[in-house]
């Protein structure tokens, strides 16, 4: 059941549309950070890559084999911790801008309902049609 301040607090279909592009900005800023986070997982894959085929022969000549194995763990971790990180955010800012789009869409369902409604009634008895 709505209440009298959520009655006036959605009251018009314009006020539902601008709120609804007023949260659609919150995706833009989950877009963002997923490309910025894919560019980072990229170019710290380049670079770590670039400097491990550039020491490895080092490593090897000097028999550390510790810093070898662990440099080699990491060039493949933190790229893909970064890359799913950036996956997880364009899979969250999707989902909340698909939600918000329902949100919406039922919120004007509900007062166009409404409106009908009181369209009707106000046809029945002369008054007047604002919700």
């Amino acid at each position: 059941m709505m209440t009298s301040g959520m009655l006036q607090r959605a009251t018009t279909p314009e006020l539902i549309a601008l709120r609804a592009r007023k949260n659609d900005a919150r995706f833009g800023v989950y877009a963002e950070w997923a490309g910025i986070l894919l560019i980072a997982g990229v170019l710290s894959r380049v670079f770590m890559t670039y400097v491990f085929n550039a020491c490895v022969g080092d490593w090897l000549r000097d028999g550390h084999l510790q810093l070898k194995d662990l440099w080699n763990v990491l060039m493949y971790a933190i790229p893909l911790i970064f890359i799913a990180l950036s996956g997880g955010l364009a899979v969250a800012g999707g989902v909340y801008a698909i939600l918000n789009s329902l949100y919406t869409k039922g919120q004007m369902f509900i007062l166009k309902r409404k409106m009908g409604k009181l369209a009707q009634q106000a046809g029945r008895e002369g008054a007047d049609v604002r919700p």
